[in-house]
């Protein structure tokens, strides 16, 4: 994806990348087969568990409100069918809880992997498992109160819960593809 860059003798490092440069990465991410996904989302769960940690400690009532709204704005997406507004209000509540980390590093990273995150939603993610759908409130719901009653222990273990569930689906689907059924 032209983001890490060998210099010999000196080492590896992850080059400077320019709007220009996330951009073409994200587009050939997306055109990548669906096993990045979990490699993203070993990213993403480093990412999240962090944040939710810091989140605990420094989120604000605006913070929490915002979650309290994309919570909100995931359900009636979902009731009204629209699964690519379902995805959005999915991705606000996460990037809410990276927000509220306070750290500006983590809240970059995060959205250097969203378009990734959303496009693979859009192309493996469960638009007509309704079971599945439908479990994300309370997830959500279960990270939010922790992070609310600043709880650090049990909101890094909701947000790595969450992460585990989503690692299982992405798996799940993986193995499907795998084994010429249709994904």
């Amino acid at each position: 994806l032209g983001i890490i860059e060998l210099r010999p003798g000196i080492g590896t490092f992850v080059r400077p990348l320019s709007i220009e440069d996330v951009l073409g990465i994200v587009q050939g991410a997306v055109r990548l087969d669906y096993s990045v996904a979990l490699n993203v989302h070993e990213v993403r769960a480093m990412i999240e568990t962090t944040a939710a940690r810091l989140a605990a400690e420094r989120r604000t009532e605006a913070d929490l409100e915002e979650m309290r709204r994309q919570i909100a704005r995931y359900d009636l997406e979902l009731e009204a069918g629209s699964h690519e507004g379902s995805i959005e209000a999915d991705m606000r509540f996460h990037q809410a809880v990276v927000a509220a980390a306070k750290n500006p590093v983590l809240s970059s990273l995060l959205d250097s992997i969203s378009e990734v995150l959303r496009e693979h939603r859009r192309r493996y993610g469960p638009p007509n498992d309704r079971a599945d759908l439908k479990m994300v409130t309370p997830e959500h719901l279960a990270i939010y109160d922790a992070i609310e009653a600043g709880n650090v222990e049990e909101s890094v273990f909701r947000v790595g819960r969450h992460m585990r569930i989503i690692w299982n689906q992405i798996e799940g689907i993986a193995t499907r593809r795998d084994d010429g059924a249709p994904g």
